[in-house]
């Protein structure tokens, strides 16, 4: 379900989410219709309002872990990032400070590799149809 979500354009992603909600709380709605006689249900909310509320409870409980799952993931991201940096920085320090390398300009190598790494590696991130995310994808979510 998950990569036929994320196959669909951004712009209808949100749709689709936000009418599967929709379809399912109609089909329970529908559910409870059958089962129950419409005039009892009018008079008594309080199953009505139960249902409802779990329901939301349910939605969310869900949004939560959702969203801690993509805050997790953005969490991830900026710690490898910022490694990567303090490893750089670490390097050029190291460099500076040994005598035989001082005269190796280490800083302008480290800003053209940060560059290579801003203008193709990032640009690869952004495109979600990149051989290198999906490769990622398909491998994570096998693993699950």
């Amino acid at each position: 379900m998950r990569s036929l979500i994320l196959s669909l354009p951004i712009r209808f992603q949100f749709f689709a989410i936000t009418g599967a909600t929709v379809v399912a709380s109609f089909a329970v709605a529908l559910f409870f219709g059958v089962f129950f006689n419409i005039d009892q249900l009018k008079t008594n909310a309080d199953l009505i309002a139960t249902v409802y509320g779990a329901m939301g409870t349910i939605y969310a409980i869900l949004l939560t872990f959702t969203l801690w799952g993509v805050w997790q993931n953005y969490t991830e991201a900026d710690n490898a990032v910022q490694n990567e940096v303090y490893a750089l920085l670490d390097l050029v320090h190291v460099m500076e400070a040994s005598p035989q390398w001082a005269k190796f300009n280490i800083r302008a190598l480290v800003l053209t590799y940060l560059e290579g790494v801003v203008k193709l590696e990032w640009t690869t991130l952004r495109d979600i149809s990149s051989d290198v995310i999906n490769l990622r994808e398909q491998s994570h979510s096998a693993a699950i």
